[in-house]
């Protein structure tokens, strides 16, 4: 067909398909993929079930804070009981949405969080600062051999029952005395 001119526009042959179709598919492919995989985790992270501390016998009187770094709780001996508080700011958490941790501070025997300034007392309860809501406790018991293990996922949540009193928000201490969360000792 000698008459005819080739159209230059017009792609020819498997190397302009593979220049003008697949090769840009598979392009995007490949990013898509690569988008998916950075925003899925590759470690699966599972909160412990419980954790085991260390003898009951190694509790020592006052708050106990070996375990705020690693686990995020205090362990409170009080004579002969014992109960759990969660070291995470609920205050911090709801309407900042950041992690805080708070401190105890022996001097003050109090339990602070330096960022928002929330106070609380040595049982967990919203002494000052901008907080309402108590620290959380975490379910405890002691195994067959005396250790003390801690349920971090079993939470005592007072925030419905917290009431202020003389500028002050906390809760009944009678409905937080409840097993799990509160171990009687011998």
């Amino acid at each position: 067909m000698e008459g005819q001119e080739e159209n230059p526009d017009v792609p020819k042959g498997f190397s302009s398909l593979m220049t003008g179709t697949v090769i840009p598919v598979l392009l995007f492919l490949g990013l898509l993929w690569v988008g998916i995989k950075f925003l899925i985790p590759t470690v699966d992270y599972k909160e412990p079930t419980e954790v085991k501390t260390v003898p009951l016998t190694q509790i020592h009187e006052g708050v106990n804070t070996e375990w705020r770094k690693d686990y995020e709780f205090y362990i409170v001996r009080e004579g002969h009981v014992l109960f759990v508080l969660s070291a995470k700011d609920k205050t911090a958490e709801k309407f900042f949405h950041q992690k805080a941790l708070v401190m105890w501070i022996p001097d003050r025997d109090q339990f602070v969080e330096q960022n928002h300034g929330s106070l609380y007392d040595r049982r967990g309860n919203a002494v000052g600062g901008g907080t309402v809501w108590p620290l959380d406790r975490l379910a405890v018991r002691l195994n067959d051999a005396g250790e003390v293990i801690v349920d971090p996922r079993n939470v005592q949540n007072m925030d419905g029952e917290t009431k202020k009193i003389n500028n002050q928000y906390s809760v009944e201490e009678g409905s937080r005395e409840v097993e799990p969360f509160f171990l009687r000792i011998p």
